[in-house]
């Protein structure tokens, strides 16, 4: 949004807790004599042309410095591009991106201090006199920043002015394939990056290569760190729904709840306390119950779609209300009577809507059938692929490939529920053979190529597959 005044309070953000705002005033009311934990910028910038801040230093007793800076990445006073530093005693000095430029005499707490960009130079006033002009080129936008040292220490009556001044834009977290975030971008740059060992412990500044330059270290405030896990920044640990996960352990700091997810043919599932079963190259964890598996795979146009598959298909909990005294609904058991009915004629239709191709597929069986999983909402499901209560993830072939139908349609209780979940599979099973078969189709093609274009229900096919077993689409 463009905002039209040329003279504005400035309205905070990136504000550290030991910070008090009050209207455009902030004063460090906790913390330590430190210039690492008490900060905030502006929420307004100054994206081109001439403009300036201003700000009361209030006392002549305490440490801070305010000023203009070009990306706020944290509270530490080198991170200001261009700084008035305040300090006790009424000492004036002029600091750029942790540099000393000088000293310029005193000041006194009801003087106005201004930091101003004219003609593409920056120039410092006390009141109305130059003190300092620039010699480094501002790179735009702009905004203001502050690094308060003591406590209590604080800057009064902050504005901005320019005539052109946007609200502060959108930053964008970069993750890797296991949802780990990478790098923090603004609309202009890189502002910070992360780097994590294979269990979680994050990579500092000066650890190989990395340097505070490329921003490694920068405080940029993202919870979301390692393994779509939210971090704790108070106590290290990164947080899931179920449970804690300690990164420098590399071990959960509580047993895991689900015993679902235990199986003797896995005799590392026991450990209860074990992070993937010590695989976390290949593995993450973001719910604290179970392993799931992240692949990026492409989607036409020289792009790629990240998925997470839980792995193994784990024993489902005992459905919640059993219905009417009949033996409670398991993925597994639906599945083996599915193929036990319908194996012969799901392998006559595959040969039937794939045509030629079919035969680059093998037989399909129980044995290589696709996990089915009932764990998620028909909400969650929509979240994720945008279908509303089934999607099929194709991964390598095999046991990768899994089949998502919504709990509310699995664990249904009317005549169709059983045919409804067939149908599914079968649907989403038609879709992840397409996927296997053609990994990079055109761009809006995805799971479409031995689809049905003139059907008005479903287009793609995992329609036609469903059509042909059981002859019409079997809707919940």
């Amino acid at each position: 949004m463009v905002i039209t005044s040329d003279r504005q309070d400035v309205t905070w953000t990136n504000v550290s807790p030991t910070i008090q705002v009050t209207g455009n005033s902030i004063q460090k009311v906790s913390g330590t004599s430190s210039w690492y934990d008490a900060g905030a910028a502006s929420s307004q910038m100054i994206t081109a042309g001439d403009g300036y801040m201003e700000f009361t230093p209030g006392s002549t007793t305490t440490w801070r410095m305010c000023g203009l800076v070009n990306t706020d990445s944290s509270w530490y006073y080198a991170d200001i591009e261009y700084a008035f530093f305040v300090g006790p005693s009424g000492g004036l000095q002029i600091y750029e991106s942790g540099n000393l430029r000088g000293s310029f005499g005193t000041y006194a707490a009801s003087d106005r201090l201004k930091v101003a960009v004219e003609g593409g130079v920056v120039k410092y006033y006390r009141n109305s006199t130059l003190l300092y002009t620039s010699t480094v080129a501002p790179a735009y936008p702009l905004q203001v920043d502050t690094s308060l040292n003591t406590v209590n220490a604080a800057v009064y009556s902050v504005v901005i002015s320019g005539a052109r001044l946007t609200a502060n834009p959108v930053n964008y977290v970069l993750q890797d394939v296991q949802g780990s975030t990478r790098a923090v971008m603004s609309s202009t740059s890189i502002i910070a990056r992360h780097d994590f060992l294979p269990f979680g412990e994050e990579l500092a500044a000066g650890v190989g290569m990395r340097t505070w330059g490329q921003g490694f270290g920068v405080e940029d405030k993202i919870r979301q760190r390692y393994g779509l896990t939210e971090r704790d920044d108070a106590t290290g640990l990164d947080h899931t729904w179920w449970r804690k996960y300690d990164n420098r352990a590399g071990r959960w700091t509580s047993a895991d709840p689900y015993r679902g997810s235990m199986t003797i043919a896995d005799p590392q599932s026991f450990n209860r306390f074990s992070y993937v079963q010590n695989d976390p190259v290949n593995f993450v964890d973001p719910t604290g119950l179970v392993r799931v598996w992240c692949v990026a795979y492409p989607i036409g146009d020289g792009n790629y779609s990240t998925h997470c598959f839980e792995f193994p298909d784990p024993l489902f909990p005992r459905e919640p209300n059993p219905r009417g005294g009949r033996a409670p609904r398991n993925p597994r058991d639906v599945k083996r009577d599915f193929y036990r009915d319908y194996e012969k004629v799901l392998n006559d239709c595959i040969k039937q809507v794939f045509g030629a191709d079919a035969a680059k597929l093998p037989k399909q069986t129980l044995k290589n059938a696709p996990i089915l999983n009932a764990r998620h909402t028909g909400k969650q499901i929509g979240a994720m692929s945008g279908a509303p209560y089934s999607v099929g993830n194709s991964g390598p072939a095999g046991p990768y490939d899994t089949v998502y139908i919504a709990r509310e349609v699995f664990f249904g209780n009317t005549p169709n529920t059983l045919n409804a979940i067939y149908g599914t599979f079968v649907h989403e099973l038609g879709n992840i053979l397409d996927i296997r078969l053609n990994p990079n189709p055109p761009s809006g093609q995805l799971g479409m190529t031995y689809g049905n274009p003139n059907d008005p229900l479903d287009k793609d096919t995992g329609a036609a597959l469903e059509t042909c077993v059981f002859g019409s689409l079997q809707y919940p």
